[in-house]
């Protein structure tokens, strides 16, 4: 197009000098007014042409503009997805790394919470069988200490009787000695060492230090007597 504008122009201005000359010899010639008129056709032409391109160029430009800013934005679209799929990554671990403390929370909590109450039923099973084996041992003691005195009672009860019987030898030996035999005024034995005996009872018949007889257990108790254990 450039190419046009210059020979049209080259050629109106040949043509316009050649009209001029020819003008002042007062010899125009046709050919170069239609020289003349080429030249300037050509240079119309090539102006429209020329401005064309240059509206061409312009939209190109434009368009290469827009290509390249489509470009960048589609760059920072990608971007900003790949950043957000980067967050969206980073909360979801941050998630399940809380949930995770979470449950390994809860889990010691319970395991702490089953070992107190395990230890707590050890504690009261202990306990338990300590105080099972206390009262085994008290009763135990308690069966000793009757068996004890029980045979405490039958050694005084014997050494009682040896001593009747060695006092009534001597005074049975002896015309001058009082014979301490009670005088018998009841069924209830009144013994030495201040234990009362009914009939039927386990020591009645082997109870023979009488020193007194009552005819009513309220008669015994009354003069000091108490019933033996058993």
């Amino acid at each position: 197009m450039i190419t046009l504008v210059i020979i049209g122009m080259f050629m109106f201005f040949i043509a316009g000098i050649w009209l001029i000359v020819n003008a002042i010899r007062h010899r125009p010639k046709k050919w170069l007014v239609i020289c003349l008129l080429a030249g300037l056709l050509f240079s119309t032409i090539g102006s429209f042409n020329a401005a064309n391109d240059d509206q061409i160029v312009e939209k190109d430009q434009q368009i290469a503009k827009l290509t390249k800013e489509k470009t960048t934005l589609q760059a920072e679209l990608t971007s900003t997805k790949e950043e957000n799929a980067a967050l969206v990554a980073k909360e979801t671990a941050r998630k399940e790394k809380s949930e995770e403390k979470q449950r390994q929370l809860a889990e010691k909590k319970q395991a702490e919470k089953d070992k107190k109450e395990a230890k707590e039923l050890a504690k009261a099973e202990r306990e338990a069988k300590a105080i099972a084996a206390k009262k085994e041992k008290v009763a135990r003691k308690q069966v000793q200490a009757a068996e004890k005195e029980k045979q405490e009672q039958a050694t005084k009860e014997k050494a009682a009787e040896k001593s009747v019987a060695s006092s009534s030898q001597k005074s049975t030996s002896s015309p001058k000695t009082t014979t301490a035999t009670p005088e018998k005024h009841g069924a209830i034995k009144g013994s030495v060492n201040k234990i009362y005996h009914v009939p039927g009872s386990t020591y009645y018949d082997r109870t023979t230090n009488v020193v007194q007889w009552f005819n009513t257990v309220e008669e015994a108790e009354a003069a000091g007597y108490r019933a033996p254990k058993r």
